[in-house]
């Protein structure tokens, strides 16, 4: 997290990694950028995302079902493939430039990979609902 009125100083920023989470194929994912001063004051200003992934294809076509101008990125469920990570990079740049500084926050996705195959089993095969204890 980065103080948006002290970018310029060198403490100005935690060193974090990138923020990261899991997305199943098939669901939309919604990412919402926002700017605050260290006291939680909203910062105004614009916003631009970009796909910083390896395969950056995630906003052609009806994937990106909001603007990339928008501070929330909304992806449709089309953008992703099982078992490929993300990476999504927004940068800030503030309606005041002589006061506050631009910035950027990056966020990894990994688009988990459904299971396949295998098999279960019940024990025992057959019995009475809610009197028999049944094992899987």
């Amino acid at each position: 997290r980065c103080d948006a009125l002290a970018l310029g100083d060198e403490d100005a920023c935690e060193q974090r990694p990138p923020l990261s989470g899991r997305v199943n194929a098939g669901e939309s994912l919604a990412v919402y950028a926002d700017a605050v001063d260290r006291f939680g004051n909203e910062v105004l200003g614009s916003f631009l995302w970009s796909d910083h992934s390896v395969v950056a294809r995630h906003f052609l076509g009806s994937n990106l079902a909001t603007s990339l101008q928008s501070q929330l990125l909304v992806l449709n469920p089309s953008a992703f493939v099982p078992g490929h990570l993300s990476r999504f990079h927004v940068q800030f740049t503030p309606l005041d430039p002589a006061n506050v500084q631009a910035g950027y926050a990056q966020i990894e996705v990994v688009t988990s990979v459904p299971p396949l195959g295998g098999s279960m089993t019940l024990s025992p095969s057959s019995g009475v609902s809610l009197t028999t204890v049944f094992v899987l």
